[in-house]
Formats: structure tokens, C-alpha cells, sequence
């Protein structure tokens, strides 16, 4: 058995020797490459992904390559774990190529990021009026893209207050029209949107006419109601009237401090750029007063503007059927006198005027005013603090300039067969107008009235007493 071993070996080394036999190490096989994964519209800060290869071993090299797709980079191309950075709506194609000596492998994956997404979503109307700075709103940014706003129509006149932000406010001029863009980039990709605007013409607006503002007591303020177009810039000035002080004068809701029943006249200015408008208003703290004459008997009465409306502010004093439908106080035969004396001097009776029956009343009323009714007087109430202390306002002195006068009454010899005047000084009885079909033959009467406490009411009366008159008109235009 070893010789049979021996000659095995020395054969073996024989054969080896007459075919120049050398040992030499085989390179192994590569093993197939993997580049991971297809990412697809990825939407990552920055346009970039994590890329992942498998791993080297020993004597093993890789590349990373594009073979598609613009503007990629590969952060180290030799590395299987690396960063793949893009552009927006671009589809690459990386190779990974792995090799070991004169042996090499490929494998490929692909890579596309979302395309850019850019939309205006302002919307305004065809004309822009009574404003020059509008508030934009576009798409924002939101993976390392930049954003501008920018003009792109032929008049360039207007600015934004801050291009790169998609909030941001636009300032044009008066009849302008302009054509905006807001645009993103990144890298070289863009998306953009556009959108027409249209400014209307420079129009001043000073507020609505206040005629009878009402405030508890002095200092007397009223906040003005200008209209301030935004990007223009305002001033108020006071035209006419004494003692008026506008606190803020550029500010359109300004303070502005006056007396009672005096008239102002106040104008407001804008101005945008070379465009100029202006605009007045008139402001009164209580009642303006005017004078009214009577042409029948020319007597003149102070009257008084509140709001839309003109008021007697004076106890009405027109001779009319004496004794029968009309008396001073304390003038009747037969009648006895339950408070108060007899008005027998001029300035007496011009104060307290005449008492007149609702007959009477209503007969004798000049031509373009009439008798108050409910409403018109409840509308009053309301304007002066309403029912509980609208007395205040309305007697001698008080702040809505009526002077309301506590005439007293007369209780004709028809009604009760005992003429007698009553509480002159001491309750305040106007005319009220019936409602529409009522007659005062067959209708209960009402008055407004009012005594020494704020308290103010309509009450009902029979139409043959008589009471103080006061007359009301719609403001003469």
C-alpha cells in the first residue's frame, strides 16, 4: 500500500514537472449590484434624497454616475451611502457601477422630485375703489425655493412692501391698472402666476352730516368717521365754527371737541401722490338754530335742526279763534286758575305761547310744517338717552336745544262745565298728531309730556283740552 502511494506521488510530481505546473489564486466572481430603489416626486427640503448602495468588500470599488436628468449632483460618487440632490420636476436615472479589477457591474434606479406648484389666490374686484394698498396672498415656499413678487406690466409706478414674502401688501396709484407676478424658483426651475389689479380714482369721504349729537355733558366729543384709502395719507381742518379742536388731525376717526348748538364745518383731505380730493361734513353738538317767521302775523321763532328734521323751538303764539280754540293762560271768562297767574305781558306770552285745542292746533299750522307724530317724538326720546331721562335733554337749557316749556293746560267749559288752567311750571303738554283715518271728533288724543323729572311719556287726552303746540318739518334742502 505505500509503495502504491509512493508512485502515486512521484507520478504526480513528474506529470507537474513536464507541464511547467504553477500555483495561482483564482478572483472571485462579483456579486450582482443593487442601487436600492426607485424614489418617485419626492417632496423633500432642498430637492435631495438619501441614495444607498450595497456595500464594498475587499478589492471592490462603485461609482455613482447620472446617466438622465439635468442639474443633479451626487455628493461623493464613490460612497454607496451618499445624498442625491435635484431640481423640481426633473426624472434622473443614476447608475451604480461596481467593479473589482478588470470585472464590473451596473445597476440603475430612478429619481424624480414633485414639479414646482405656484398659484395667486387674491381675488378683488374689476375696479379696486376707495383703496390703494391691497393685501396679496400667494402659494408660500416650502422646499428652499425662492419666491418673488414683481410688476410685469408696462406702469411699474407701484411697489410691494416686501417681494419675497406671499403676504405681502401692494401700494398703487389712482387709475392705475398693473399686472402682478409671483413667481418661485429654484435652481432652473420656475412656476408662476400673474393677476390684474385696477385702482379707481382718489375720493375723499369726510363721513355722514351729524346734526344733534348727543353726549351727557360737557366736554362735548364726537368721533369723526372718515374714510382713509389705504396708501394715502389724510388731514383734517376746520372750516367754520368757534371753539372746535380736532385732536388728531391726520387720523380719520379723530376726536373733535365743540360747544353745544354751534354749527362746524369740517374738511377732509386725502392725497396719493400727485392726486388731490377733499370732502366736508357738518357736525353740531344739541341743536343748530335758525329763525323761522310766521308771514300771517310775522312773529319769528327760533327753530332748531336735530338730525334730518326742523323743530319750533318755541311755544307756537298765532292768534287763532281766541277764546275757542286758542287762549293764553289765565285769559278765559268764567274759568278759575287752579296754579299759577294770569300771562299778561309780552315776554310772558312769547315764552309759554298759547294753548290750543287739537282742532285748533292742527287749523292753524303754518304752511310746510305740521303737528309731531308719535314716532317723530319717540325717535327724539331715543336720540336724548331714552324715555327715563330724556326730560333733562328736553327742558330749558337742556342739550338738545328744544327748551320744552311747562305751558299747563286749559279745560274748556265744554268738556266738564268747569273752565280752569292748571299746572303752568309745573307739567309740559304737547300735540301729537292722530294716526291717519282718526278723527278728533271721535278719537282720543295724546300728548307728550313731562314735568321736573327726566321721565318723558305720551299720554292720552281728550282732543277739546287745550295744550302747547310745538311744530316739525323735514330739513329744507
Amino acid at each position: 500500500m505505500k509503495n502504491l502511494i509512493r508512485s502515486t506521488f512521484i507520478g504526480s510530481l513528474l506529470a507537474c514537472s513536464l507541464s511547467n505546473c504553477t500555483t495561482q489564486e483564482e478572483t472571485p466572481a462579483l456579486p450582482t449590484p443593487n442601487a436600492g430603489g426607485d424614489q418617485l416626486e419626492l417632496a423633500n427640503y432642498g430637492y435631495e434624497t438619501n441614495i444607498g448602495a450595497n456595500e464594498l468588500k475587499e478589492n471592490q470599488s462603485g461609482r455613482w454616475r447620472i446617466v438622465r436628468g439635468e442639474n443633479g449632483e451626487v455628493t461623493e460618487e464613490n460612497a454607496p451611502n451618499t445624498i442625491f440632490k435635484g431640481e423640481p420636476g426633473e426624472l434622473y436615472t443614476l447608475e451604480w457601477e461596481l467593479s473589482s479589477g478588470e470585472q464590473y457591474k451596473t445597476d440603475w434606479m430612478d429619481i424624480s422630485f414633485k414639479a414646482l406648484e405656484n398659484q395667486i389666490y387674491s381675488t378683488f374686484e374689476d375696479t379696486i375703489r376707495n383703496n390703494f394698498k391691497i393685501q396679496l396672498h400667494g402659494d408660500s415656499t416650502k422646499y428652499g425655493e425662492v419666491g418673488t413678487w414683481s410688476i410685469v406690466s408696462e406702469d411699474t409706478s407701484g411697489y410691494f412692501e416686501n417681494i419675497h414674502d406671499p403676504k405681502t401688501a401692494f401700494v398703487g396709484q389712482p387709475n392705475k391698472t398693473y399686472t402682478l407676478e409671483w413667481k418661485h424658483v429654484y435652481g432652473s426651475k420656475e412656476a408662476k402666476d400673474e393677476m390684474t389689479v385696477h385702482f379707481d380714482s382718489l375720493k375723499a369721504f369726510a363721513g355722514e352730516d351729524q346734526i344733534g349729537i348727543v353726549t351727557k355733558e360737557a366736554p362735548h366729543y364726537f368721533t369723526l368717521q372718515a374714510h382713509l384709502p389705504g396708501g394715502a395719507s389724510g388731514s383734517w381742518k376746520l372750516l367754520s365754527g368757534e371753539q372746535g379742536t380736532i385732536v388728531s388731525p391726520t387720523v380719520p376717526n379723530s376726536l373733535f371737541n365743540g360747544i353745544l348748538n354751534e354749527e362746524y364745518t369740517l374738511e377732509w383731505t386725502v392725497e396719493k401722490g400727485e392726486h388731490i380730493d377733499k370732502d366736508t361734513v357738518t357736525l353740531s353738538f344739541g341743536g343748530l338754530y335758525t329763525t323761522w317767521t310766521d308771514t300771517r302775523d310775522n312773529k319769528t321763532y327760533k327753530v332748531i335742526r336735530i338730525g334730518d328734521q326742523e323743530w319750533f323751538a318755541e311755544n307756537f303764539d298765532f292768534e287763532f279763534y281766541t277764546g275757542q280754540a286758542s287762549w293764553y293762560y289765565g285769559q278765559a271768562a268764567e274759568a278759575r286758575i287752579n296754579t299759577g297767574a294770569p300771562l299778561t305781558t309780552d315776554e310772558e306770552r312769547k315764552r309759554y305761547g298759547r294753548l290750543y285745542t287739537y282742532v285748533g292746533a292742527s287749523l292753524a299750522t303754518p304752511e310746510g310744517w305740521r303737528l309731531p307724530t308719535y314716532e317723530d317724538y319717540w325717535t327724539l326720546v331715543e336720540r336724548f338717552n331714552g324715555q327715563s331721562y330724556a326730560g333733562d335733554s328736553f327742558r330749558e337749557g337742556g342739550d338738545s336745544g328744544l327748551n320744552l316749556i311747562m305751558g299747563g293746560f286749559f279745560e274748556p267749559q265744554n268738556l266738564r262745565y268747569d273752565p280752569h288752567f292748571g299746572q303752568i311750571d309745573q307739567f309740559a303738554r304737547y300735540w301729537v298728531a292722530l294716526e291717519e283715518g282718526e278723527s278728533p271728533e271721535t278719537s282720543l288724543g295724546s300728548v307728550m309730556q313731562m314735568n321736573e323729572t327726566p321721565i318723558v311719556g305720551i299720554a292720552p287726552i281728550n282732543t277739546g283740552y287745550a295744550v302747547s303746540v310745538r311744530y316739525v318739518r323735514d330739513v329744507q334742502k
